[in-house]
């Protein structure tokens, strides 16, 4: 009989180009662990159960002075983020959650693929952490994947992750943060490094400017002015490429449509190709973590945005990969132009090394 893996968390069917590549190879490290005919299923990283969703709900009671002779009563539901909610979360998956105890039970192996899921004490993240642990309470076997976590909940941390296979971190930071609460993680890599890409550079050449170009994005928190980017961008030259990656780049993708700047649509180039787009472009401005992570796949020299976590630094730093999110962009861009081969090499010297520690997510 087949074996088994659901994968948590995932965002294979997301439209964004990252996150298809990380699915993608994903699915390439599970059946390179447990043998090419394991059936995968993907349980989308939007699942949010109403029973875990409905044990964190509080109740809190105000009493408010109209006047001097009357009182009022107001009522505030608000979702209680504490270790001891968490608990009766993790109570209401496992003796409410049909689907999901199902799911689990049938599983041979429980994968959970994190992403930029837990931190800051969002509620999927906490979900995310229940279901690791319900699982490990059914006796299945947890691997975290393509884990960043930052500013958590630290006993609800220690006890999700207790009793895991293994926790395979992506980037630098994560893995200190967690090694100070004495969880034992692995330091592994995105698995988009281990996604399958077009070998014939087959690029649709109409999409793509003529002249020499730079592939630029935005970042997660929106603090960035693209229109400013691009201009930068052109005074060296160049014409700015705006690259869209998630749904959430819709508004600023039109914007920037309006003002006449080149762009990219959704859907014009699959994850499959874009490295050989990157590899066209002169460079690339990113604040996104996975272009900046299919720019070294590239080995083709970017600027870094800051994001809403730290897992762009994190990356940086494992890849002694320079950065300065205070510097200005011309100067940012001057600095890349006069050290350009010096970054290539490095950036190429780093591949392989990123791969092997890729493969550390099962093995």
């Amino acid at each position: 009989m087949k074996s088994k893996i659901t994968v948590f968390g995932s965002t294979k069917d997301e439209i964004h180009i990252g996150c298809k590549a990380l699915s993608n190879g994903l699915d390439n490290l599970i059946r390179k662990s447990f043998g090419e005919n394991v059936l995968i299923q993907h349980i989308s990283h939007r699942y949010l159960s109403q029973h875990f969703n409905d044990a964190l709900m509080t109740v809190n009671k105000t009493t408010v002075r109209k006047n001097f002779f009357k009182k009022q009563e107001q009522f505030c539901v608000a979702k209680d983020r504490s270790y001891d909610m968490w608990l009766e979360g993790v109570k209401a998956l496992s003796e409410k959650d049909t689907f999901l105890k199902l799911t689990l039970l049938n599983s041979d192996i429980v994968t959970i693929n994190v992403e930029g899921t837990i931190h800051h004490n969002s509620l999927l993240g906490h979900q995310m952490l229940a279901i690791g642990a319900f699982a490990v309470q059914l006796g299945k076997p947890v691997y975290w994947t393509n884990v960043s976590v930052e500013s958590e909940n630290e006993a609800i941390l220690k006890h999700a992750f207790r009793g895991a296979k293994k926790i395979a971190v992506r980037e630098q930071r994560s893995f200190d943060y967690l090694k100070t609460m004495g969880v034992n993680p692995t330091l592994a890599f995105d698995t988009a490094v281990s996604a399958t890409f077009l070998n014939d550079n087959e690029v649709l050449d109409n999409n793509l400017p003529k002249e020499p170009f730079c592939l630029f994005t935005g970042s997660n928190v929106k603090n960035i002015d693209l229109i400013e980017q691009a201009r930068v961008i052109s005074s060296f030259d160049l014409i700015p490429l705006y690259l869209p990656l998630g749904l959430n780049d819709y508004n600023d993708l039109k914007q920037l449509q309006e003002e006449n700047i080149a762009c990219l649509d959704y859907g014009d180039v699959s994850f499959s190709q874009i490295l050989a787009v990157i590899d066209k472009a002169k460079f690339v401005v990113s604040g996104r973590h996975h272009l900046n992570i299919l720019s070294l796949l590239a080995a083709k020299p970017f600027i870094a945005h800051k994001s809403n976590t730290w897992k762009i630094e994190g990356v940086l730093e494992l890849l002694d990969y320079e950065y300065n999110f205070n510097l200005d962009m011309e100067s940012q861009i001057s600095y890349l132009l006069s050290n350009y081969t010096f970054l290539q090499t490095k950036l190429s010297s780093k591949i392989e090394k990123a791969k092997k520690m890729a493969l550390n997510t099962f093995d």
